[in-house]
């Protein structure tokens, strides 16, 4: 984590998968599939709720692999941006 550009390539990460959430969300609400009022914020919301729960010190009861991260984070945003769980 100390490697020169090490930031910034982390950074340079977050941002494609926002915008990839982001255009996901749009395309959802043009289909009638999502509600997301505000889809690159809703977007960046969701990449930090995830970023969150898979970072095992940021929890009292981490979440250790990937479908447990995944049913969180469903269970958590997809009822704001009008999704079923």
């Amino acid at each position: 984590t100390r490697a020169v550009g090490y930031l910034d390539e982390v950074n340079q990460c977050r941002e494609r998968v926002a915008g990839l959430l982001a255009s996901t969300l749009t395309r959802a609400n043009a289909a009638g599939q999502a509600a997301s009022a505000t889809p690159r914020l809703d977007a960046a919301t969701i990449r930090a709720a995830i970023d969150s729960v898979s970072d095992d010190l940021a929890v009292s009861e981490p979440l250790t692999d990937r479908e447990s991260v995944r049913a969180h984070v469903k269970r958590f945003c997809w009822p704001a941006i009008g999704l079923a769980v």
